[in-house]
């Protein structure tokens, strides 16, 4: 039996949570673009002579067939929306390797990181995320450094999802207290994004 997830314990104990999402996955869900997405698939399922008969299998778009529905998800996050949890938790475990052993600057900064639309990995498409400084030594002195550098010491991050990556750079990969730090600015900075294009 599978273990619940953080996300299914949260909303499992919080009521205003879980009704909060729920009015968001209807509206979401009752757009156009999702209706008409939904049709979509109905339709090649109905083709198929699939639709309904419980076989879990989805069409993909990409090879244009029917394929096992679980495959598909896999796919998905593969290339693109979503980035799996395990790769995510990897990215994020090297993130604070880097730096192990190395004093903060006096603002407490030890990446500093930055994102840059462009991605070796993903062929120029995707986000790069990267450290804009670098140790001079272990006392907390540091230079700046551009991606190239950051390259060539192997402190690059890739991503093909834009949420991803800007939370990435914010300082998803920290922990504790430092991460929530983080977040909350993250958050701050998408309000005020918001609020300058209306």
């Amino acid at each position: 039996m599978n273990k619940p997830m953080k996300t299914s314990k949260y909303y499992a104990g919080n009521a205003e949570a879980r009704a909060k999402k729920a009015e968001y996955d209807t509206k979401y869900h009752a757009t156009k673009e999702r209706k008409k997405y939904r049709a979509e698939l109905n339709k090649k399922n109905r083709d198929a002579g699939t639709y309904g008969n419980g076989d879990g299998k989805d069409y993909d778009h990409d090879e244009r067939r029917m394929i096992p529905a679980a495959r598909n998800r896999a796919k998905k996050m593969e290339n693109g929306g979503v980035l799996p949890i395990g790769r995510l938790a990897k990215e994020k475990k090297r993130a604070r390797s880097i730096r192990e052993g190395y004093a903060p600057t006096k603002n407490n900064e030890t990446h500093l990181m930055g994102m840059w639309e462009g991605s070796e990995k993903f062929k120029g498409k995707g986000y790069t995320v990267a450290p804009t400084i670098r140790p001079i030594d272990k006392q907390g002195n540091y230079v700046e450094q551009s991606i190239d550098e950051a390259a060539k010491r192997g402190e690059t991050f890739e991503f093909k999802n834009k949420r991803i990556a800007e939370r990435f750079s914010f300082g998803s990969w920290k922990e504790g207290q430092d991460r929530k730090n983080a977040m909350k600015n993250y958050r701050q900075f998408k309000k005020e994004e918001r609020s300058s294009k209306k």
